[in-house]
């Protein structure tokens, strides 16, 4: 539910924020009675209800099927507990935020549906992925917001009364070099040739399947003239939405991409083009930029970014006070029958989407 990622010291980690900021809740109690309108928490101006609850649980329930993953039977009371947890802080959050909270929650919210949405295929595709994930494009807009209002007053609350020296940046960056350290990698421009239909997932029939690899031949044969504007091509004919305005260039890293893309792309020598690379994805023409060899990033480059990860370790130290803060301040009530909030905090999968 709360996606509220850091950057942790290990390149490409990430800890939810909230994990670590609901715990030590104590309370009073709701008299009320059983069933899906049964009050399980509240506090002035809000209340959280058993249909509230079982609602995110069949969601989060039918993502974590998505992915293979089934809640234990002897697991439940701490899941729904967990659930619960999140659905009283969002609460709080919303009737504690400033409108200037509000205008940076949907600012980023947007932000970062639009980045899925662009990333996705199509239209078509992206719905689909969020219905397999359990949500509407409405519910998606609306989880993503909620947990942006916690972030945002995470960030005025907390994060802008942190200070962190330049001395500890460098400290760090000495301490932690190795996880500073850049694979081996290499910069290229590729094609694309589908032999998917983007809308459908359906693949090519061997009709098209012929068809498509003549085009592509014929394009690989076109990139390999003398003075051939590699990226001009790509621009016209690449069927590949998200390099195609770029000339097709991305940098790649071992493991990133299909092993028959990943090895044509190393072994080709800086400035020549591949022959037709075939995936399962389609067919590629691929032309070697530049190779980067295994490195460190220098400290310039990384000491924002490590500044930004001590501040968020400093952070993470003050949360649980913050919201023992935030719960007493509220005067939030429990329902005796109200799922216990585990001491450890809320938490569950991120979302793959």
């Amino acid at each position: 539910m709360l996606n509220l990622f850091r950057l942790s010291l290990s390149r490409g980690a990430c800890i939810g924020l909230a994990a670590w900021m609901f715990v030590g809740l104590s309370v009073g109690a709701v008299d009320s009675g059983s069933g899906p309108k049964e009050v399980l928490a509240k506090a002035k101006g809000w209340e959280v209800t058993r249909a509230d609850l079982d609602k995110m649980a069949r969601r989060v329930e039918t993502e974590l099927m998505s992915t293979g993953s089934l809640v234990q039977d002897d697991k439940r009371e701490e899941f729904e507990g967990r659930l619960l947890d999140q659905l009283i802080m969002i609460q709080i959050c919303r009737a504690r935020a400033s409108a200037t909270d509000l205008h940076v929650a949907r600012t980023n919210a947007d932000a970062f549906i639009h980045r899925i949405y662009t990333n996705a295929p199509s239209e078509a595709d992206y719905v689909r992925r969020l219905t397999r994930a359990g949500y509407t494009p409405e519910s998606f807009s609306q989880e993503k917001y909620d947990e942006a209002i916690v972030n945002a007053l995470i960030a005025r609350e907390v994060k802008e009364g942190i200070q962190v020296s330049p001395e500890e940046v460098e400290k760090s960056y000495k301490e932690h070099l190795e996880n500073w350290k850049v694979p081996e990698s290499v910069r290229v421009a590729q094609m694309l040739i589908l032999l998917r239909d983007p809308a459908t997932g359906q693949t090519s029939s061997q009709d098209e399947y012929d068809r498509k690899l003549s085009l592509a031949r014929e394009l690989r044969a076109m990139a390999v003239k003398p003075n051939a504007d590699f990226s001009a091509l790509v621009k016209e004919n690449s069927d590949d939405p998200k390099t195609r305005q770029s000339g097709g260039e991305l940098t790649i890293y071992r493991g990133q991409t299909p092993w028959e893309f990943e090895s044509a792309s190393f072994s080709l020598p800086v400035g020549q083009v591949s022959d037709v690379v075939t995936t399962a994805v389609g067919f590629y023409i691929i032309k070697s930029l530049e190779k980067l060899p295994a490195r460190v990033e220098p400290f310039e480059k990384v000491r924002d970014r490590i500044r930004d990860v001590l501040i968020e370790d400093k952070a993470l130290r003050e949360l649980p006070a913050f919201a023992e803060k935030l719960r007493r301040e509220a005067g939030v009530e429990l329902s005796p029958n109200a799922p216990k909030l585990p001491a450890q905090g809320p938490g569950r999968p991120p979302s793959k989407l």
